[in-house]
């Protein structure tokens, strides 16, 4: 009506997911914990949840926003991200024994304390899946801290990032809303969002004074974001960091865990939507009694359970330019017939070319007492399947020759040639043409 005041805010909040949000955080324990989580739209950058602390009343401030805090190792997925927009593969192998870094006159160790592998080699698929310190650290001095750091901004982290070796172990601050749109770019296939929380303003008359206009643009390719999610699938698995903690629908996540366990974090998404949880105490005072697999990954999956509740579940499509492989998993070449294979995706131009030289087998007749290529002496012969290239080149001497050798070599004899019937007729006939005085 004429003469009326006031503004009409619409808001990018879902109530169905606002409301699964906010439980999740209320039943913590000690009351002085503190969480935050965001929940956004990843092809648009909406929120479409939010919850800055545990009571406003008793603390205004939004630790969704405006705390920074270190995100551990759920900042690894960029550096992985990045290491694969940069040529490497699910399959790079990489060493996983703890060891010393360097850059310049920078040094770094990197280990991964209280834990060991099954092999002193790990997949990029698998040390994403395991956390494995050193692999990312290796990654991060390979491509370089700048790298990384630069590669982080484009995805949608605007704080400072420190260009240290230990970048890579999340060791500079962010904000979760940050940490929520470098992910959305892994779930919506590689384009950059921005977030947003207000959709359209009007004034009192309804007129429109102010409507966002999403914006995006592609940062990484879709194939990178692919193969990253396959990676992070295994976060839920038996090797992984969360353990049975998948929502009951394709879903992707890392864990992350700050030094001395100051903050625990979950990072996760489906195609629908990208949610971050973050526990810790304001200014890092006291440590948690558990990481982020532990305490942060179950909030998550009970957010995403009743926020997509009775949505049909939706796997993530695979796009173009990425091909299935059969390769060995302990070379990460192709697979030959008698390798231990697995199925493996990789960008059209980065799949293996050739076969697994480690189980590539030939069969052999060897003498049983050496194992060398049988010499005269040798007895009851076997054959064996050796791998290419380790088959015995030299031939046995250790077998000696036995009394039946010895009486045979004994009596041995050789019956003389009888010339063959042209020699015969060549000596009767006398050479023509020779003068004989």
């Amino acid at each position: 009506p004429e003469g009326a005041w006031g503004l009409h805010v619409r808001t990018t909040l879902d109530p169905t997911w606002q409301e699964a949000a906010e439980p999740s955080v209320d039943r913590l324990k000690p009351h002085d914990l503190q969480a935050a989580m965001v929940a956004l739209d990843p092809d648009t950058g909406a929120i479409r949840a939010m919850v800055g602390g545990r009571d406003f009343r008793t603390s205004e401030f939004n630790r969704v926003t405006q705390a920074r805090r270190q995100p551990g190792s759920a900042f690894k997925p960029i550096v992985y991200a990045c290491a694969l927009e940069h040529g490497y593969t699910l399959a790079t192998l990489r060493e996983a024994r703890p060891r010393r870094f360097f850059l310049g006159e920078e040094s770094y160790l990197a280990v991964d304390a209280g834990r060991s592998f099954a092999s002193e080699k790990l997949s990029l698929r698998e040390a994403l899946a395991a956390s494995c310190n050193v692999v990312a650290v290796a990654l991060g001095a390979e491509l370089g801290p700048v790298t990384i750091a630069e590669f982080a901004k484009r995805l949608g982290i605007t704080s400072p990032l420190r260009p240290y070796l230990s970048l890579a172990l999340g060791t500079s601050e962010v904000k979760p809303l940050e940490l929520a749109a470098a992910y959305a770019a892994f779930a919506n296939g590689g384009l950059r969002v921005v977030p947003f929380g207000v959709e359209e303003i009007r004034d009192a008359r309804g007129r429109v004074i102010y409507r966002t206009r999403p914006s995006s643009g592609r940062v990484m390719r879709a194939s990178t974001a692919f193969l990253l999610t396959q990676a992070l699938k295994d976060v839920f698995g038996p090797e992984g960091t969360a353990p049975g903690q998948a929502p009951d629908r394709p879903a992707a996540g890392k864990t992350g865990t700050s030094d001395v366990n100051r903050d625990a974090w979950f990072a996760g998404y489906t195609p629908e939507l990208v949610a971050v949880v973050h526990l810790g105490y304001d200014r890092g005072r006291r440590s948690l009694p558990g990481s982020g697999g532990t305490l942060a990954a179950p909030i998550w999956r009970d957010f995403v359970r009743r926020a997509l509740a009775g949505r049909p579940a939706r796997d993530f499509p695979v796009p173009e330019g990425v091909r299935e492989v059969l390769i060995c998993r302990e070379t990460g070449e192709l697979a030959g017939p008698l390798c231990p294979a697995k199925k493996e995706y990789f960008a059209v131009g980065t799949e293996p070319t050739q076969l697994c030289p480690r189980h590539r087998f030939v069969r052999v007749v060897v003498c049983p007492r050496s194992g060398l290529l049988p010499g005269p002496y040798c007895r009851d012969l076997v054959e064996v399947e050796l791998p290419l290239g380790r088959e015995p080149q030299e031939i046995c001497d250790r077998c000696r020759p036995g009394l039946f050798d010895w009486l045979r070599d004994l009596f041995r004899f050789r019956r003389p040639e009888r010339p063959d019937a042209e020699t015969r007729t060549r000596q009767k006939e006398p050479e023509r043409g020779r003068y004989t005085p």
